[in-house]
């Protein structure tokens, strides 16, 4: 049997009592049992023991050290012990149990007992400070014999280790390996097969095969999601195809809510806008995002007959008693913009009024709101309210999921000194100490570098990548050996990205800095990730000359080839000189417009999107709408998109 991998070296401070007298009768085990002239019966694989009511830790244990010194029976009694650690561990004794597994851990175990030690030893650890997760699964993994017995006690416990881990796939794979209740098995499985990422559905179809019938499922809910009469009959066939199996007998909530939902009856919008004072200008694009959106509606109907009627209401300087009265009888609300009649409108909507509000709320905030406030369902499948917003932050957290999936795990963080590039920064920092957290590695390795101009960017830059350091280097030989030496100052290898979060103007300096930091014969390519936050688009010639390899995230809309030409033409003739700011708004606008009649479909199915000019939108548990944004690439002065 392989050494166990954790340290089972008595820790003598915290050994209680009970303890001590485990190590006094076990000390008696070692012994060599008195010789007998009757035949010894040596039992190579002993059957698990069936402990009786009345057996207690303390009594296996005395119950081992007769057998041992009765019979020799190294099984038997190693049987007993681990039948002792095993209720000290029920008992909540972890202490106790671990000094009997400290003693077995040097003991020539049968295949079985050693199946049995490994388990307990993880369950020991588990929990503990000194052992992590990804220790504990590898322990677990290593064990290549285990009893059908003990098979999902070892799924029950891996189970949760890759749950903490983040590890989805492996996590369901195990839970479907436990005794637990089928219902509960088929809840789990389906809420995970629900939150993986569209992309890798496939593959994972093949890989476990135990989880075909969910991404089935899955697939055809988002295929038909929008046409509940075509959605009823994929789900009869799906159901007569797997009629025998756990998933149609607990069949998913959210699919048979799906089958109810009916496009919703939109008879009279309110938009809720700052019209007027400080935010007149970004109101009015959104507004007339709006308005391209639902003059679209009708060019495709051909007939207003089916148009809701709008009402655009100035927030400006209006309370909320003000903007609740002007509200009237429209049974929806697009809006409002700022985050505070976000919060006070939500808790004063009228009854039976649906809210798209354009700004969300903090996630406690949003809790708070649904305790307090009946937030219940609308008919359709409809939230009293949901939130779509263009935050910033959201679109740092995209950018380091995508780079950390690219095998990067040595970014420069680069980011400017005012609260948006700050927020962005934290963000993506955040989010990237809990992928290196759920993929076991060690340590975070970022290096960050905050600027207020351009000295201190290029500063910071060659500092990060360790030019400075080595032309000190340089120096000092030259010194020591008081002659020149001709070399060359080298950059850091380990750094595999830099990542900006810094105005357009500021990104089209960094290119040439890392550039001109990097040493040339390593022959080394060191991208830039952006944001659409660094990114503007203008008419100039040669406006992506500086930025190379920069690869960003940014709408749909203003990429070029998108799928709204006939709209974008129109948009570029009426507000040929609006900024890349005031695209995005518009877009915005459009998508707000657009996203009502689909509503109750993705809030039932989270796992469903619709392709936005904004981004895919799809809206989580919180009723937050998400946006993933396309990735692109400047190559030859050309923007060129990357399909992932």
């Amino acid at each position: 049997m392989e050494k166990a991998v954790f340290n089972l070296e008595p820790q003598s401070k915290r050994i209680a009592v009970t303890a001590g007298i485990i190590s006094l009768i076990l000390s008696g085990c070692g012994s060599t049992p008195q010789q007998s002239n009757a035949p010894v019966v040596r039992v190579q694989e002993a059957p698990t023991v069936v402990q009786e009511v009345q057996d207690t830790p303390l009594k296996l244990i005395t119950r081992a050290k007769s057998t041992w010194l009765s019979t020799g029976d190294e099984t038997q009694r190693n049987a007993y012990l681990l039948d002792a650690a095993e209720l000290f561990l029920e008992q909540g004794d972890t202490v106790s149990a671990h000094q009997i597994l400290m003693e077995l851990a040097n003991e020539t175990l049968t295949p079985t007992l050693a199946a049995r030690f490994k388990l307990l030893v993880a369950q020991s650890q588990y929990d503990g400070a000194n052992v992590s997760t990804t220790e504990l699964i590898t322990w677990l993994n290593e064990q290549e014999y285990v009893p059908s017995a003990l098979q999902p006690d070892y799924a029950e416990l891996l189970y949760r280790l890759y749950s903490e881990q983040g590890n989805a796939i492996d996590s369901v794979d195990q839970l479907l390996k436990t005794s637990r209740p089928d219902e509960e098995k088929v809840k789990a499985s389906w809420n995970l097969v629900s939150a993986l990422p569209e992309s890798q559905l496939n593959a994972i179809s093949s890989s476990h095969p135990e989880l075909a019938p969910y991404i089935a499922l899955r697939q055809l809910a988002v295929e038909y999601a929008y046409d509940s009469a075509a959605l009823s009959q994929a789900v009869d066939q799906f159901t007569t195809v797997y009629r025998s199996h756990p998933l149609v007998q607990f069949f998913p909530s959210d699919v048979t809510q799906a089958l109810t939902i009916n496009s919703p009856e939109i008879d009279k919008i309110a938009v809720l806008l700052p019209l007027s004072g400080r935010l007149e200008s970004t109101g009015n694009t959104v507004k007339e995002g709006v308005l391209a959106a639902y003059y679209s509606q009708y060019q495709a109907d051909q007939s207003d007959e089916n148009l809701p009627s709008l009402q655009f209401i100035d927030t400006n300087e209006k309370s909320i008693e003000q903007l609740t009265a002007e509200i009237g009888s429209a049974n929806f609300v697009i809006g409002p913009l700022l985050k505070e009649n976000v919060e006070a409108l939500s808790a004063a909507l009228p009854p039976n009024v649906n809210m798209l509000a354009l700004n969300r709320l903090d996630t406690n905030d949003v809790q708070s709101l649904a305790t307090n406030v009946e937030f219940g369902e609308l008919s359709g499948g409809l939230q009293r309210v949901n939130y779509f917003s263009l935050a910033p932050e959201d679109e740092a957290i995209q950018l380091a999921d995508s780079m950390f999936s690219k095998g990067i795990r040595a970014p420069v963080l680069v980011h400017g000194q005012s609260v948006l590039y700050q927020r962005m920064s934290n963000a993506f920092d955040t989010r990237w100490q809990t992928l290196v957290k759920q993929h076991g590695l060690a340590k975070v390795n970022i290096t960050t570098v905050t600027y207020s101009d351009s000295a201190s960017l290029r500063e910071g830059i060659t500092r990060a990548l360790d030019v400075e350091q080595s032309k000190e280097r340089i120096k000092q030989i030259d010194h020591m050996v008081n002659e020149n030496i001709y070399n060359m100052p080298r950059s850091r290898h380990d750094i595999d990205a830099i990542v900006a979060f810094t105005s357009p103007q500021d990104t089209e300096l960094l290119n040439p800095i890392i550039e001109a930091s990097l040493t040339p014969y390593e022959g080394k390519v060191t991208n830039v990730y952006a944001t659409s936050r660094s990114m503007e688009y203008t008419s100039a010639k040669n406006q992506w000359r500086d930025l190379q390899n920069v690869h960003f995230l940014d709408m749909p809309w203003v990429m070029p080839n998108n799928n709204w030409q006939a709209l974008r033409q129109s948009a570029d003739q009426i507000w040929p000189d609006r900024t890349t700011l005031q695209s995005r708004l518009f877009a915005f606008g459009v998508d707000a417009y657009r996203l009502l009649p689909n509503l109750g479909v993705l809030n039932t199915l989270p796992y469903t999107d619709l392709q936005g000019l904004t981004g895919k939108l799809s809206i989580n548990t919180h009723g937050e709408v998400e946006r993933v944004l396309p990735h692109a690439v400047i190559l030859r002065e050309n923007i060129q998109l990357i399909t992932e």
